[in-house]
């Protein structure tokens, strides 16, 4: 997964997205990301860390889609964009993934949203 982590790190700041990797924050504390700012913070001590790589993917497209505040339409279209984004760093490594659960757990995307995953292997 550290491959994948500077991945996505060297996406955003491709982007003029900064990280701040934080391991100072409580383990139900979420991450967050000042879009004014484009800066993501990052919960390393997040109480499940097999969703850091998502949680990384899912803030930095907070960012790149320029959510002020959240609301579920924002929260939808993060979701959806981290998934792109992963789909899209497994097509740049040649991975291949069978299915959407696989990729879930692969990916620590949690399994509610699966949906976002499925539709893709419908179309990809």
């Amino acid at each position: 997964m550290n491959d994948l982590i500077q991945w996505l790190i060297n996406y955003a700041y491709d982007r003029n997205v900064s990280i701040i990797a934080t391991r100072q924050l409580l383990p139900n504390t979420p991450s967050q990301t000042n879009v004014s700012n484009r800066v993501v913070v990052i919960n390393m001590n997040w109480y499940n860390p097999i969703e850091i790589p998502f949680i990384y993917a899912h803030e930095i497209s907070h960012a790149l889609c320029g959510h002020v505040m959240a609301s579920p339409k924002n929260e939808i279209e993060a979701n959806r964009k981290a998934v792109d984004l992963l789909i899209r760093y497994c097509q740049e490594n040649n991975i291949y993934i069978n299915n959407s659960v696989e990729f879930c757990e692969g990916f620590g995307i949690p399994l509610r949203l699966g949906y976002l995953i499925e539709d893709w292997y419908k179309v990809g």
